[in-house]
């Protein structure tokens, strides 16, 4: 198959941390306007809503939301023990996001699958065969439900995982130094569990699609949900 630079995905989201404590977690694609922006959400309870303002929550359970650079917002619900929720946003009283149109959910395991609001499966996502973990990263496979691989998510788990080549990844000829224009360093003295992602596609995906696996990346990296064996 031709992986060529114009028909590839590239997708990096990168984590900071807003002035309330509350992580964000900045999705491009290019130069310009961000391809998406999720926010940490808490989950319901006082007690969570004060980890998160204090610092202390630096990620995991709760409703992130995500909104991308065509307008679209969704509620990640990240939980232990249920399948992840991604709905479409719908504003709720004081403002916030309430459980809207189910869009799609991911049943994690050994393996997870992400099934699209009639339960169909859309992805399965499982690990690297060659290293699921490493020093740098969390590294997974992305594959269509007849077992065709769509492409690879790196979780981040430290900065030098940034600078790790795209080669490794597709075959496609890609390097991060393609990327220099408009992806700094960012997120390295952050002492979070999780400093971001990196989703690169073989090909463009079907409408809506995009949007779901980029609900996957914030409840891998802000929800801290792991989706294969070797990352707990």
């Amino acid at each position: 198959m031709d992986v060529g630079r114009r028909s590839t995905v590239q997708v990096e989201g990168r984590i900071t941390r807003r002035a309330t404590n509350g992580l964000v977690m900045t999705f491009v694609d290019g130069p310009g306007e961000p391809l998406a922006v999720a926010r940490q959400g808490g989950a319901d309870g006082f007690a969570s809503k004060l980890g998160v303002l204090f610092g202390f929550a630096n990620g995991g359970r709760g409703r992130h939301t995500l909104v991308t650079r065509a307008g679209s917002s969704f509620v990640v619900a990240s939980s232990s023990g249920v399948p992840t929720a991604i709905t479409r946003d719908a504003p709720g009283a004081g403002g916030a996001p309430t459980a809207g149109e189910l869009v799609a959910r991911v049943e994690r395991g050994a393996t997870s699958t992400v099934f699209d609001a009639r339960g169909e499966p859309l992805y399965v996502i499982d690990g690297d065969p060659e290293a699921v973990r490493t020093a740098d990263a969390f590294r997974l496979v992305i594959r269509t439900p007849d077992g065709a691989e769509a492409g690879r998510l790196d979780v981040i788990r430290a900065s030098s995982g940034w600078r790790l080549s795209f080669d490794g990844l597709l075959g496609a000829g890609l390097a991060l130094d393609d990327w220099s224009d408009f992806v700094g360093d960012t997120g390295g003295a952050l002492k979070l569990a999780v400093l971001g992602t990196r989703l690169v596609l073989r090909e463009p995906p079907p409408a809506g699609r995009l949007d779901v696996l980029l609900a996957v990346c914030v409840d891998l990296a802000v929800g801290l949900r792991p989706y294969v064996a070797g990352m707990g």
